[in-house]
C-alpha cells in the first residue's frame, strides 16, 4: 500500500489516522451486528461476526510504523463480549480462555490469590452435564482477580 511504499511523505501520518478510523468503525460494526444476534439468542452468529472482527480488524491497520502501538480499546470489547456469548453458550473454557486473554494479550498486569477452597457434592444436573455416575464429590477454589494496587477486576469460582 501507499503508507507502507512511502512511509516519510507529508501525508503518511494522516492517511495513517484516517485508516485507524476506518479499520475502527468496521470494527465496531462488527461488534455491534454481534450485539444483535447475541440479543436474539443466536449465539454461534454472535461468535462468528466476534471472531471475524478480531481476524480482520484487531489492533488496526497494520501500516503503521513498526515502534508504533495504536490501543483502541475494542480487542479487549470484543474479547469480553466473546466471553459473555460463551457463557452463554455453557462453553464455560472457552469463556474462560477469552478473558484471561484480555488480561494476558493485553498485558494487564494483575494478580490472582486463592480466597477460599471449597467441596461440594454434585446434584444429579451437574452429575449427568459432567458425564458422572452416582453423586460425586467436587472441589474448588474461590480466587480474587486484582490489580496490583489491591482493586478487583473480578472474583471466580473455578470446580
Amino acid at each position: 500500500g501507499y503508507v507502507h511504499d512511502y512511509p516519510n511523505t507529508k501525508d503518511s501520518q494522516r492517511i495513517r489516522e484516517l485508516l485507524a478510523d476506518v479499520t475502527a468503525r468496521l470494527m465496531r460494526h462488527e461488534l455491534y451486528v454481534a450485539r444483535f444476534y447475541l440479543a436474539r439468542d443466536n449465539f454461534q452468529a454472535a461468535v462468528y461476526r466476534i471472531q471475524y472482527a478480531m481476524r480482520n480488524f484487531a489492533a488496526g491497520p497494520s501500516l503503521r510504523a513498526q515502534d508504533e502501538h495504536v490501543d483502541s480499546g475494542l480487542e479487549a470489547e470484543a474479547l469480553l463480549l466473546l466471553g459473555e456469548v460463551y457463557l452463554k453458550m455453557k462453553k464455560y473454557p472457552d469463556a474462560r480462555d477469552s478473558f484471561g486473554a484480555i488480561l494476558r494479550d493485553l498485558a494487564i498486569p494483575y494478580r490472582s490469590r486463592p480466597k477460599a477452597y471449597f467441596r461440594v457434592a454434585a446434584d444429579a444436573t451437574l452429575a449427568t452435564a459432567l458425564r458422572f455416575t452416582g453423586q460425586p464429590t467436587l472441589y474448588g477454589r474461590c480466587n480474587t482477580i486484582s490489580a496490583p494496587d489491591g482493586s478487583i477486576y473480578s472474583r471466580v469460582a473455578r470446580v
